[in-house]
């Protein structure tokens, strides 16, 4: 409303409702209308997670606009955020996350500017969860549902996420990849975290272990906080290039990494953003299952501290 975030001043353990007390809005799958749409919270996973928002939309109503805001429009919405140091641990431009992450993008039709929109632009707070007691759904499938998806749809859908490039972004990766790994099948590691306590190496790692050496005689290309010539990790991958030697963009990190026969290491939002790409994922989470909430992706492998793991 007015290009500003709105605060009702009511603190909720979580957001949604559940569907058994939900009415949900059956609006005709037929309709024009334009959908505008934006994520609240702006790092990579939270925009990765839902790069396939705008393609499912698009199936439950062909004829609807997605529209989304630009960098600029963002800016202004979530000022008060952004002053106050949201996300500033991440980047120095976080309104900059949602155009970086979902650019090339073919189901979105706009990027709005400010001055352009004058209705409500929906949210991620818009969810409708499958169970009360069940955060183990990903938020993507609670949103869609709270806009009018089935439960039969949703489970016939792949919504994981997938991110989406140019032709010139494809060329030039393709071409890093063949000069450091020629045809042959590759993958990514990636040992980092952004919250202080898991920076560096986690001393639970080696349940790693077992998934990691099905894939051992691969080249790897790697981001670590960490030396992996001084752990085990460098005796399970030889053949390994560094990200950080190449000088790369994130988005051709990105584009690597969903390219790849595997991704494995710690969970990440870098990590989650190409988990629909056709990648093998296996990720160590620091989470037990119910704090994984729902930023779970379908099909990943996930191993727990606890020495458990679950595929959702």
């Amino acid at each position: 409303s007015n290009e500003t975030l709105l605060d009702r001043g009511i603190e909720v353990s979580r957001l949604g409702s559940h569907k058994e007390t939900t009415e949900i809005p059956q609006s005709q799958r037929d309709q024009s209308f334009t959908f505008a749409f934006t994520p609240t919270a702006h790092s990579i996973g939270d925009w990765g997670i839902l790069s396939s928002l705008p393609k499912y939309i698009k199936k439950l109503y062909p004829n609807s606009t997605i529209a989304v805001p630009n960098p600029t429009l963002c800016h202004k919405i979530f000022q008060p955020l952004f002053d106050r140091g949201e996300w500033s641990s991440i980047t120095k431009k976080p309104w900059e996350t949602g155009y970086m992450m979902w650019q090339h993008n073919p189901y979105i039709d706009h990027w709005l500017s400010p001055g352009e929109w004058e209705h409500e632009i929906y949210t991620d707070h818009y969810r409708v969860w499958s169970h009360e007691d069940n955060f183990n759904e990903p938020l993507i499938e609670q949103i869609l549902r709270a806009f009018g998806a089935t439960d039969e749809e949703l489970t016939q859908w792949d919504t994981r996420p997938k991110l989406y490039f140019s032709k010139e972004e494809e060329e030039e990766c393709n071409e890093i990849i063949t000069k450091h790994i020629g045809n042959n099948p590759y993958g990514c590691l990636l040992f980092s975290g952004r919250v202080e306590k898991y920076m560096g190496r986690w001393e639970f790692d080696p349940i790693l272990f077992p998934d990691a050496q099905e894939f051992a005689d691969m080249p790897v290309f790697y981001y670590s906080q960490f030396d992996l010539d001084k752990t085990e990790w460098g005796n399970i991958f030889k053949n390994k290039i560094n990200f950080k030697d190449l000088g790369l963009t994130l988005r051709h990190q990105l584009y690597i990494k969903q390219k790849a026969h595997f991704n494995l290491g710690y969970q990440s939002g870098i990590t989650d953003s190409i988990s629909g790409g056709g990648s093998k994922i296996t990720m160590l989470t620091p989470f037990d299952e119910r704090g994984l909430g729902s930023n779970c992706i379908r099909g990943t492998k996930y191993w727990f501290k606890d020495q458990t793991f679950k595929v959702y």
